[in-house]
């Protein structure tokens, strides 16, 4: 009895992408024969699969991305870095395997509690409660059964009628090497009964054999593109040596928002690492967190910059960042270790830097590897509102007042839809917006306010075909997802 894993998915993996596992068994030809798969998080069995073998190799074949889906939530925090600990999921499968079971036995002798034969729990009145002496059958080898199954008892030649057919397991216990299955049957007599024959389960029951714990899994908020998800290996995301990824779709020359944050996502291994700001020239930075999946501020502040490298050493930092980075429209950001090596790729992050006159949405997209990228919606703007009402027709009395109601509204609402525009798009931002208006999770800061939950309901590119050029701009329309609370 033995499962062998064929393959599996990386051991860090997105959990939006299939999650294959293949594996075998020298059982499955058995009649009757199924793999049992446990996924398992935190010690406890979330989702069980009863899987047939595939024809011809006879592999089980289970794709599990449902089930860690389920598990993941949504982990956005105002704070400088954090364990997104919503954004992934440990698991580790436990594959079994079931069959029927035709289990041998060669005596039958009598449980009492004599000496020739003593059965440990005859006095134990919970299970023998009439205290009687009672038939057993021995085995070689451990049985699959437990205390209350339903047994068939089938004797090659019928030695004794009594013992043939369906009994149930009052115990099963191990004596000198021998198993002993207890049944519910006054002992035969006869003395020992030398005969031999098989056990199963009555009631069709398959009886379920050990297999194999996998190793533990990773499954992260992420998806990759049809094209790109083959080439993915888990070991490029690691940020443990030199160019290594960070957990993000954002291309160079997108521009962000510099007044409301964009965080960006890692899987950070278990050392210290440090979000790297260069701004000509100069390098600033600060410890990200402990964690599996760690968001970090990727624009750098007054807030969140605690040191200053001198040339020599890092100090506390004195400098005035927010001041420093008003003058700048790009910088560098890397992951680095505290000697100052590199161990990530290093991201060119431009800042959106158009004077505007209008309201400013800044508005943050989770993107398809769980970072939120914050693109800034300055240019002109709408918002509209409409009102729903629900109301009660009510009877009025002969001597109603005209101020008297004789409809009532039990609840009003109120939604506002804001229209948004973005200035003029790069062929890359246009492509990457594209992207971003698929998120499952988007937010709104207007005007430099606390950032709110929003529902983007609709969304229109314009492209303007030029002699010379394409403009491209955005206009999206969302809505609040929660809507204030009306007094009706």
């Amino acid at each position: 009895m033995a499962v062998t894993l064929i393959s599996s998915p990386e051991v860090f993996h997105p959990a939006y992408n299939q999650s294959y596992f293949v594996f075998d068994s020298d059982d499955s030809a058995e009649n009757g024969f199924r793999y049992v798969v446990d996924v398992i998080v935190s010690s406890a069995v979330v989702a069980t699969y009863k899987i047939r073998p595939l024809p011809n190799t006879l592999y089980g074949e289970v794709d599990i991305a449902k089930v860690v889906q389920s598990l993941l939530s949504k982990d956005f925090q105002l704070l400088k870095t954090y364990n997104a600990t919503g954004h992934f999921v440990n698991y580790t499968l436990q594959i079994d395997e079931e069959y029927f079971v035709n289990h041998p036995f060669d005596l039958a002798i009598a449980a009492s509690g004599g000496v020739l034969f003593t059965w440990p729990n005859f006095g134990n009145l919970t299970i023998n409660p009439d205290g009687g002496v009672k038939t057993q059958l021995t085995s070689a080898t451990l049985p699959p059964f437990a205390i209350g199954d339903l047994i068939n008892v089938q004797q090659d030649v019928v030695l004794n009628s009594a013992i043939e057919g369906v009994h149930t397991v009052l115990d099963i216990y191990l004596a000198s090497g021998v198993y002993y299955i207890v049944l519910d049957l006054p002992w035969v007599g006869g003395g020992i009964i030398a005969m031999e024959g098989v056990l199963t389960y009555a009631n069709g029951l398959k009886a379920r054999f050990t297999g194999l714990t996998t190793s533990e899994f990773t499954a992260f908020r992420g998806a990759f593109g049809f094209a790109s998800f083959p080439n993915y290996l888990a070991a490029d995301y690691l940020i443990d040596g030199s160019a290594k990824k960070l957990l993000t779709t954002i291309p160079d020359g997108v521009r962000i928002s510099r007044n409301t944050q964009t965080k960006f996502a890692c899987r950070k291994p278990n050392a210290a690492r440090y979000a790297v700001f260069n701004l000509e020239g100069d390098l600033y930075r600060f410890q990200i967190a402990s964690g599996t999946v760690v968001n970090f501020d990727a624009v750098p502040t007054n807030a969140n910059i605690e040191d200053w490298w001198n040339g020599a050493a890092w100090v506390a930092n004195t400098d005035d960042i927010d001041a420093a980075l008003a003058s700048l429209t790009s910088y560098e950001l890397t992951l680095r270790t505290s000697a100052l090596t590199i161990m990530s790729e290093t991201k060119v992050i431009t800042l959106y830097s158009e004077c505007d006159f209008f309201d400013k949405y800044d508005i943050t997209f989770m993107d398809r590897l769980g970072s939120y990228i914050t693109i800034p919606f300055y240019k002109a703007d709408s918002i509209s509102a409409s009102v729903e009402r629900a109301e009660l027709n009510r009877k009025l009395p002969n001597d109603y007042s005209l101020l008297d109601a004789g409809m009532d509204s039990y609840h009003i609402e109120e939604t506002l839809s804001y229209t948004v525009n973005s200035g003029q798009l790069s062929q890359t931002e246009y492509y990457y917006m594209r992207e971003l208006l698929s998120t499952p999770q988007a937010f709104v800061s207007i005007n430099g306010v606390p950032q709110q939950r929003i529902v983007i309901t609709s969304s229109n590119f314009n492209l303007l075909r030029q002699r010379t050029n394409k403009q491209r701009n955005l206009a999206i329309q969302f809505k609040m997802s929660t809507q204030d609370e009306i007094n009706g």
